[in-house]
């Protein structure tokens, strides 16, 4: 549970009233992602994996997490996406990951599960940093 003294002033005078409103009438879940949208990051955790030929763990699940960067910092191509049997597959392959090319990264601003990763070539480089809004 997000504490109040997370939020900024504003943002805690809209949370209590949005509560005092209409938490009644929303699920959980929604009143979760509100108070993701609304608080401030009070954790960023940097760091890197090394991925090969072999799928690998980049980011686990955190349904606190506010933002994941990931940099592809290796001279290969690696390819991500959410199954732990992510592919460098081609077309029509169900389990084919997403490219990020070498010297290349991506913001996602949403709340995701686990992403997997794998490549081509051996011990590439990928860079992760991980904002939630408290520490894991």
């Amino acid at each position: 549970m997000i504490k109040d003294t997370e939020l900024t002033p504003l943002a805690e005078e809209f949370d209590q009233s949005f509560r005092r409103n209409f938490s009644r009438y929303l699920a959980p879940e929604f009143d979760l992602a509100l108070r993701r949208f609304l608080a401030k990051a009070s954790f960023c955790r940097p760091y890197s994996v090394s991925v090969g030929t072999a799928a690998v763990k980049l980011v686990d699940y955190n349904p606190l997490r506010i933002r994941v960067s990931i940099y592809n910092a290796g001279s290969a191509t690696v390819y991500y996406g959410a199954p732990r049997k992510v592919t460098t597959g081609s077309a029509g392959d169900p389990n084919a990951g997403f490219p990020l090319a070498a010297s290349t990264g991506i913001i996602i601003d949403d709340n995701t599960g686990e992403i997997w990763a794998i490549s081509g070539s051996a011990a590439q480089d990928v860079r992760i940093d991980d904002v939630t809004l408290e520490s894991l």
